[in-house]
């Protein structure tokens, strides 16, 4: 489950990333949008990070905290959701209709 999370994060990257460099979609997290301005690239690289630490952090904790796994559950249905959202642009685009 851990890792379900961290590759649909990782895929939300590549496709925020790709959409923003056709010029398609927007950053609709502020805080990402403004790490993106001020230091780029870089940004992506701690969208990556910071999120797949804590699925860590809370992965090693699952058999002491009855909320880790729920948790856990709760994330990748929240990711799954992002990367349907990316969905509906990506056919858009494939389609032709941007």
């Amino acid at each position: 489950m851990a890792w379900a999370i961290v590759l649909l994060g990782a895929a939300d990257i590549g496709l925020t990333a790709f959409g923003l460099r056709l010029g398609l979609i927007e950053e609709a997290n502020p805080l990402l949008a403004w790490g993106l301005g001020v230091a780029g690239g870089w940004t992506w690289l701690v969208a990556f990070a910071v999120p797949a630490l804590a699925v860590w952090c809370v992965w090693r904790v699952r058999d002491r905290s009855r909320w880790a796994l729920p948790t856990l559950r709760l994330l990748v249905v929240v990711r799954a959701a992002v990367i349907g959202l990316h969905a509906v642009w990506v056919a858009v685009w494939v389609v032709g209709l941007a």
